[in-house]
This record gives C-alpha cells, sequence and structure tokens, in this order.
C-alpha cells in the first residue's frame, strides 16, 4: 500500500540521520567536539547537525536569512569566510567557531557576513591579520587573547565595539572609521603596545577601554565625546591628557597614571567622578569654576594643587554685576543729590517765607499805627 511505502521511507530516513549522528569517525575539527560522516557532521553537546563543503561546517538554522558558519575543517593558514555555499549567502558566524585554533594566521570576513557570534576568534594564537568588511555594525566579545594581531582597522559600518579585542599584547595600531559611535567596555584593555590611534569623529561615548595601554605618551581624546566611564586607566606612561570641549561627564578614566603630569580641562565640563586617583606626578590643574567632583576625584596625588578658572559664562556674570553696581551707584547718587537739591529749596523757601511774614507783620503794624489818634499832652 502507498501508506506503508511512505511509512518505510520515513523509517528509513530517521534510521540513516541516527547513524550519522552516532557514527563514531574521528573528528577533524580542531576542538574534537563532532562526529561525522562523509559530508554530515553532529555536535556530540546536542546534537545539532551541520553540512561540510570539505572546509567549512554551517547549518541554515537562526534569526538570521542564509548560511551560518559553524565549524572549520580544512588545515589552511590563511582563511577566507566564503560569500556564498552552495548558491546561499553566507550571512554569520556561529559563536566560538574559530576559538582556540592554533593554525590560522589570517581572516578575511566577506560583506555579506552581518554578524559575528561572541567568542568567535577568541584565544587564536598565532593570527596576525583581521580584514573587517562592513557588514557587520557590532562586535562584542571577539578577537580576544589573540597575541599576534598587530594592527586592526574597523571599515564603514561597524558602529559598536564591545569586550572585543582585549589582551592582544602585539597591537599597537588602531584605526576607527566615522561610523563607530560607541566603545563599549573591556575593548583594548590589557594591549600594552598600542601607539597609535586613529579616531572616529562619530564616537560620543568611551567606556572601559585601553586600560594597561602603557606605551601611550599622549592621550588625545577626539571631538565629540561627551562621556568618558573609564577609559585608559592605568597608562603608566602617558604625560599629557587632551581633552575636548564637547566633553561634559568623566566619570572615570584615568586612575593610576602615574606619569601624568598635564591636563586641559574645557570649561564645559559639568562632573567628574573617581577619575584621577593615584596620578601621583599630577601637580597643578586648572579646573572650571562650575564643575562638580566626586571626593575622590584626584584621591591620591600627593603632588596636586588645584586652582578655579572662570569660564565664558562666569565672565558674563562679573561683568554684568559690574554694570549693575555702575547703574546702582549712580542712581543712588542721584537720588542722594536730589535729596540735597529738596533741602536745599525747602530751606530756601523757609527763609522767604518767613522774610515774607516779617514784612507782613511790619506792614500791618503801620497799618494800625496810622489807624490811631495820638494822645494830647496834659495842659499846665
Amino acid at each position: 500500500m502507498p501508506t506503508n511505502a511512505l511509512f518505510q521511507k520515513k523509517i528509513t530516513a530517521l534510521l540513516t540521520a541516527a547513524v550519522l549522528v552516532l557514527a563514531v569517525v574521528p573528528c577533524v575539527h580542531a576542538d574534537s567536539q563532532y562526529v561525522s560522516n562523509d559530508k554530515v557532521y553532529a555536535r556530540r553537546d546536542t546534537g545539532t547537525v551541520y553540512i561540510s563543503d570539505d572546509q567549512f561546517l554551517y547549518n541554515f538554522s537562526g534569526e538570521i536569512e542564509g548560511v551560518t558558519v559553524c565549524g572549520y575543517t580544512g588545515n589552511l593558514r590563511d582563511i577566507e569566510i566564503p560569500e556564498e555555499i552552495n548558491g546561499r549567502a553566507v550571512s554569520a558566524i556561529d559563536k566560538d567557531t574559530f576559538a582556540g585554533n592554533k593554525k590560522i594566521t589570517s581572516v578575511t570576513i566577506p560583506p555579506s557576513v552581518v554578524a559575528i557570534g561572541e567568542g568567535s576568534f577568541n584565544n587564536c594564537e598565532n593570527l596576525e591579520t583581521v580584514t573587517l568588511s562592513g557588514g557587520v555594525q557590532v562586535l562584542d566579545n571577539v578577537f580576544c587573547s589573540c597575541p599576534r594581531i598587530k594592527s586592526i582597522s574597523f571599515p564603514y559600518g561597524v558602529t559598536e565595539i564591545n569586550n572585543s579585542f582585549h589582551r592582544c599584547a602585539s597591537l599597537s595600531k588602531v584605526t576607527f572609521s566615522r561610523s563607530v559611535s560607541k566603545l563599549g567596555d573591556g575593548s583594548f584593555n590589557e594591549c600594552g603596545a598600542i601607539r597609535e590611534i586613529e579616531w572616529s569623529t562619530g564616537l560620543s561615548y568611551l567606556g572601559d577601554v585601553f586600560d594597561g595601554s602603557n606605551m601611550l605618551s599622549t592621550i588625545h581624546i577626539p571631538k565629540g565625546i561627551v562621556v568618558i566611564n573609564g577609559a585608559f586607566d592605568n597608562c603608566a606612561f602617558a604625560e599629557v591628557l587632551e581633552l575636548p570641549d564637547s566633553l561634559l561627564y568623566l566619570n572615570s578614566g584615568f586612575n593610576g597614571c602615574t606619569s601624568l603630569r598635564r591636563v586641559a580641562f574645557p570649561e564645559g565640563l559639568v562632573f567628574i567622578g573617581d577619575a584621577f586617583r593615584g596620578c601621583s606626578h599630577l601637580s597643578q590643574i586648572r579646573l572650571p569654576d562650575a564643575v562638580v567632583m566626586d571626593e575622590n576625584a584626584f584621591a591620591d596625588c600627593s603632588q596636586l594643587k588645584i586652582k578655579r578658572k572662570c569660564g565664558a559664562w562666569h565672565t558674563v556674570w562679573w561683568v554684568t554685576g559690574a554694570l549693575l553696581l555702575l547703574v546702582g551707584g549712580g542712581w543712588l547718587a542721584y537720588r542722594r543729590r536730589l535729596s540735597v537739591d529738596e533741602a536745599d529749596e525747602a530751606y530756601a523757601y523757609d527763609e522767604n517765607t518767613e522774610t515774607e511774614a516779617e514784612e507782613k507783620d511790619g506792614e500791618d503794624k503801620e497799618d494800625r499805627g496810622d489807624a490811631e489818634e495820638p494822645e494830647e499832652e496834659p495842659e499846665e
């Protein structure tokens, strides 16, 4: 019966899949987490089935359309992730795909890839060159502990970098395109060889980044940065710090910079948090008069003397106050003069009135004298 034949086909397919998943064939993946049979691989821990194209393992699962690269079975040192596999666009690299691979020395990621999973390429101890495309917008926890990477350039399209490229001991140059707007916590920490940073003009936020970049002698924060929250702690050889006029909140960022001697603070700075603790060579700074400081902002800065400087608004207030004093003083002087004049007029009026009264009284007396007849002298 057709129904029985269909049922038998389903049973055969299920048995075949089970054999493929359970087949004990030596795994060619670097960390031996797969079992395989011909072109089909399965993870030992989850049983998830992948397809092989002789070099890459891939599947079609996930939220992103297209092929997701999930493993590498080849032996090449220079890897180029393909844009297509079997006619399907490669859109993602799964988490931990190349983690711990000790063979690869370079990797090129095409524009078709829009997502790289966490942990991919971490601990690749011989990886030297990374070429990114503009398809990936967010990098999160990738390319960490790769001690041979010497430089990295982020193309236009990358917008956010979080917890990536830390502990890359040979990394000396970092270049950001103008599309990068946020550097999140953990990125580029413990990269002690960094000497040169080409900044993005689109950056507005710096998280806990570049901690321990000991080869920097001058730290230049680019225009556009509004918030610094932990950048450049423990940069032991940095002597000069240049902050942009756009900076409003310096929550933390330069603790343990023991060689720092000079800092120029912008007039618009609103707040300084626990930011310069232990900067033992910082001797004299000028702060905007209106800035608010945490009590530990300059803790353990034994040589420091702080002076306040008046910003533009304070100058306006001083000028306005001076003008008000001048105007007010002039008004008081006018009122005082007016009072004196009024008093003089009143005094003169009183004198004139008194004189007029006396004259009138004299006239009255004369009138009364004319009216009276003179007394006759008595006859002798």
